[in-house]
């Protein structure tokens, strides 16, 4: 198993190797999978391992950094030149999804329904949340703060989780976003919602 995770990070890190940042998973709000001036290396010039660790989620670049987190529990702080440890954290608990870069801070989602801000430079925790209810997406960022699904709830957090509509269906999928408008995949719908006024703008359904 430890190979196979080795394997995933460094295929992932020829893909990120140039790129100027990759803040969640595929990349940006629009989740489009593409990143500026990528250059793809012939050879991998260093490799990082996790250990026993299980489970690796999307790791995410920014600056000369790359994170990575595993289901174990652990996040690493890895620089981009030298596949040097930077830092390593544990957070005691398992990791559900995929981090995302929120401001300075990385948000980590564990079991217990607890998103955790830890510090790029450090990895020190600088804030978190206590979810009512168990998170069913990753953290969304946008502008000064994320959005979030428990379910068929969503949340829009900034200092405190505030809780916005439910919907028809639980949500399920990352979120993503696009001019006014932020994208929410659901078991049976795509609920499109504008991020202004809140209001559900479309459904989109399966023919």
């Amino acid at each position: 198993m430890r190979i196979r995770y080795m394997c995933m990070l460094i295929l992932t890190l020829l893909m990120l190797g140039h790129a100027s940042a990759w803040d969640m998973f595929r990349g940006d709000m629009q989740r489009t999978g593409n990143a500026e001036d990528v250059s793809i290396m012939v050879e991998s010039t260093w490799q990082y391992e996790v250990g026993e660790e299980t489970g690796m989620l999307s790791p995410i670049l920014y600056g000369d950094t790359i994170y990575l987190a595993t289901r174990s529990g652990f996040v690493h702080a890895v620089d981009l030149n030298t596949g040097e440890q930077r830092w390593i954290k544990f957070l005691n608990k398992s990791i559900d999804y995929n981090i995302v870069r929120y401001g300075n801070t990385i948000l980590v989602t564990t079991e217990d329904n607890i998103i955790h801000a830890l510090d790029l430079d450090t990895g020190e925790e600088t804030m978190s949340w206590v979810m009512e209810y168990a998170p069913t997406t990753p953290p969304f960022p946008l502008g000064d703060a994320f959005y979030i699904g428990c379910g068929r709830a969503v949340y829009r957090v900034s200092d405190t989780p505030v809780w916005l509509f439910n919907l028809s269906h639980d949500c399920v999928h990352a979120f993503s976003a696009s001019g006014d408008c932020i994208y929410i995949p659901t078991t049976r719908a795509l609920y499109q919602i504008n991020r202004t006024t809140k209001e559900i703008m479309h459904i989109f359904t399966p023919e």
